[in-house]
């Protein structure tokens, strides 16, 4: 049944694919000319590499974060709490299990999506130059599984969607500027450098760079956090969905 809701969300999908796909891409190439063109003139790297290949990989990772988080927190709060798609779900034969499902391969897939589009836009500006690339397609899709789940949870808990702010900019927004995308952090502090490798969109970054331009890094530890992440991740929603939905 969980194929049944990913094929539901598709459907409404179709209805803003087009403002959607634009927004979740045109963001991080935003980024990419403002930081990679722009600042990236001015900053000189210990490395073999320009800022700006050194930014392009960062920045693919964290739009696999913010596709799924941003979409699965302000739908499944509709969804919840305003049109009552879940109540009505839960009429029919759709288990708690297969909305979360549902939900979690939709997020997924749109991860893939938008980043296959801005991989394709980074190979096209020559960014990307190891032929271990097509592994980022698997890896964007793990990441949509890693970040829908504790968007989900927020969206269940949050009475409004002003309170669903909190958690972009408490946990996502530092996430985003301290896992690696804009400065290699074995400069930073050894405390924060503690505290960074805690995060999995760290793991995430080191991973694509890797991919991407041929990085040293050790692979199996970096999917280790990842999938102990994912598991982490995959706990909580189960139960606050059917918690809501028996109220």
């Amino acid at each position: 049944m969980a194929w049944r809701i990913w094929w539901r969300n598709f459907l409404a999908w179709r209805k803003y694919g087009t403002a959607s796909t634009l927004l979740n891409f045109g963001e991080p190439v935003f980024e990419l000319l403002a930081f990679g063109f722009g600042l990236g003139a001015f900053i000189f790297l210990d490395r073999d590499v320009s800022y700006l290949v050194f930014l392009a990989p960062g920045l693919l990772a964290s739009l696999a974060m913010t596709a799924a988080s941003w979409d699965m927190a302000f739908c499944v709060h509709e969804r919840m709490h305003t049109s009552g798609v879940y109540e009505a779900m839960v009429t029919a034969p759709v288990a708690a299990e297969d909305i979360v499902g549902g939900e979690m391969l939709w997020e997924a897939t749109r991860s893939l999506f938008y980043g296959l589009l801005f991989m394709l836009a980074l190979m096209a500006l020559k960014l990307i130059t190891s032929p271990l690339a097509i592994a980022m397609l698997p890896l964007l899709f793990l990441l949509g599984l890693i970040f829908g789940p504790p968007a989900m949870v927020v969206a269940l808990l949050a009475k409004t969607n002003e309170h669903m702010f909190f958690y972009f900019t408490l946990c996502l927004t530092p996430m985003f500027f301290f896992s690696g995308i804009y400065f290699p952090t074995d400069r930073m502090p050894a405390v924060a450098q503690m505290a960074v490798e805690i995060l999995p969109l760290s793991h995430a970054v080191r991973l694509a760079r890797h991919l991407t331009l041929s990085v040293p890094c050790e692979v199996l530890y970096e999917l280790a956090w990842l999938f102990g992440w994912l598991a982490v991740s995959l706990l909580l929603p189960v139960r606050f969905l059917r918690k809501r939905l028996s109220c």
